[in-house]
């Protein structure tokens, strides 16, 4: 019974902690620079070439917004992972009171 006022607690609590904020969540976009590239006289158009400069300040950046973001929006996931992770452990550990 405790484990489901554990799980209760868990999956609550960062829904609780959204709600309070009355922002909406908006995850990071990422700027549209056109690069064109010519390969056998085809044009093509690339709004997003300057992500593969891994070494930019502007790449790391956005990764770490993007990161930011997934961290925010993935809480109550993670919780419940750890949960049911814990509640697999348990249910497979060895306990004191059935050795006897």
């Amino acid at each position: 019974m405790r484990f489901i006022y554990l799980f209760i607690a868990i999956i609550a609590f960062p829904f609780a902690a959204l709600s309070q904020n009355d922002e909406k969540l908006t995850p990071p976009k990422a700027a549209i620079i056109p690069h064109f590239d010519t390969t056998h006289q085809d044009i093509r158009q690339d709004n997003y070439f300057w992500l593969r400069k891994k070494d930019s300040p502007e790449v790391i950046n956005h990764l770490y917004a993007e990161n930011g973001f997934a961290d925010l929006t993935h809480c109550c996931l993670r919780c419940l992972v750890r949960f049911t992770a814990f509640k697999i452990w348990l249910a497979r550990s060895i306990r004191p009171e059935c050795l006897h």
